[in-house]
């Protein structure tokens, strides 16, 4: 009825001015198969009507295809950096764009980032595993790529990452995990490892699986070899093979049921 295309006007309405939003890519660190999700992302912020690529030629290359304008960059140290840097600062100034979205693992943005956020700008980070948590705090949030479905082989390293050291023995991930399982709509309490990921970065944004000394969760788990572990269908699932359950209620038996007393009949009753 009337109401029913009232609500599809203001449901088109709502999306047809949703702010516009800046996503600034730096194609050094990360490679265009990594593009289009980079645009889903951006999509569900507003609608990304800036989207560029930084970099030398050879690594812009192929951005273009997925509608990105390619900014390459002159020779020298830092250069694609340097200019998304000083753009990112324009188009939140003098452009008016309230959000920015920054693709790359390089935790050299963080200045940038904290300035934009400072002055009132909401920053989203997407970047790989391997990003330093100090900068995946310092962005109003922050994504990690490999949980939406890409593969992190698909990173481009421009310059050597320190690794991050271990500071967990690789079996106190199990606990954890073991209170996660039961959340799991599955039958049997299953739980793939891309869902177990992403519930361990809800309780704890600055989780990572290289804290445990291991460079992915699968390696992870295979390695403390407590968990049940099935990869059918090219999806690693996880079962606790000693799931907590609740001990169920105790049947009263006619020996401890209380049956309580008659009263007793007065003499005087007629």
């Amino acid at each position: 009825g009337s109401e029913g295309y009232s609500g599809l006007n203001m449901l088109h309405e709502t999306i047809s001015t949703r702010d516009p939003v800046a996503l600034l890519v730096d194609a050094e660190n990360l490679s265009h198969s990594f593009a289009q999700v980079l645009l889903e992302q951006a999509r569900l912020y507003g609608v990304p009507t800036v989207r560029r690529a930084y970099g030398k030629a050879s690594s812009v290359e192929g951005w273009e295809e997925f509608g990105y304008r390619l900014m390459p960059t002159r020779p020298g140290r830092n250069s694609a950096d340097l200019l998304l840097c000083a753009q990112a600062m324009t188009l939140a100034l003098h452009e008016n764009f309230h959000t920015l979205l920054i693709a790359s693992s390089d935790g050299g943005f963080a200045y940038v980032v904290e300035q934009l956020r400072e002055l009132g700008h909401e920053v989203i980070g997407l970047g790989g595993q391997q990003t330093q948590p100090h900068y995946r705090k310092t962005c109003t949030r922050f994504v990690e790529l490999r949980l939406l479905g890409v593969e992190p082989s698909q990173t481009i390293a421009a310059s050597p990452i320190a690794p991050i050291p271990a500071i967990f023995v690789a079996t106190q991930i199990v606990p954890l995990i073991r209170s996660i399982l039961p959340r799991s709509n599955r039958e049997g309490k299953w739980g793939t490892a891309k869902w177990i990921e992403a519930q361990l970065k809800l309780d704890n944004p600055d989780f990572l699986t290289a804290q445990y000394g291991h460079p992915n969760l699968e390696s992870l788990l295979r390695a403390v070899k407590y968990f049940r572990l099935d990869d059918a269908n090219a999806e690693l699932k996880i079962q606790d093979p000693h799931p907590k359950e609740l001990p169920p209620p105790p049947i009263p038996s006619a020996e401890t049921t209380t049956i309580p007393p008659v009263p007793a009949r007065s003499e005087n009753a007629h």
